[in-house]
């Protein structure tokens, strides 16, 4: 089954950095820096966007794929189809200080259950 993933993403002016509006309900949000080995997990799961780890996110959803952007920086660009259910989650996986994301973490919402359906 898919892992799901959450991102501390930055604001400008109030606007998540890096998110890009595509047709109907697809966004994209970029550029994570995730392992070449850890990206193909995440298709077919759930991205979360927060402000902070304490606080609920605000945005995501089921994603679709994901591009290398930045093969230097191992870099990528998450497409993703918004879903309701993606906001107001709590942060789940890495808690220390400096984490801007949460690594791979097992679905245990009832929503992520359906990402392989």
């Amino acid at each position: 089954m898919a892992k799901s993933v959450h991102f501390i993403n930055k604001r400008v002016e109030g606007k998540l950095v890096g998110l890009e509006k595509l047709e109907g309900n697809r966004y994209s949000t970029e550029a994570w820096k995730i392992p070449d080995s850890e990206v193909s997990q995440i298709v077919g799961g759930w991205v979360y966007l927060h402000k902070s780890k304490e606080e609920a996110s605000v945005f995501g959803g089921l994603i679709e794929r994901a591009e290398l952007i930045d093969a230097d920086e191992k870099r990528y660009r998450i497409f993703f189809d918004a879903k309701i259910e993606a906001k107001g989650q709590a942060w789940r996986g890495a808690d220390y200080d400096m984490a801007w994301w949460s690594g791979l973490v097992d679905p245990t919402e009832a929503h992520e259950g359906e990402a392989g359906a």
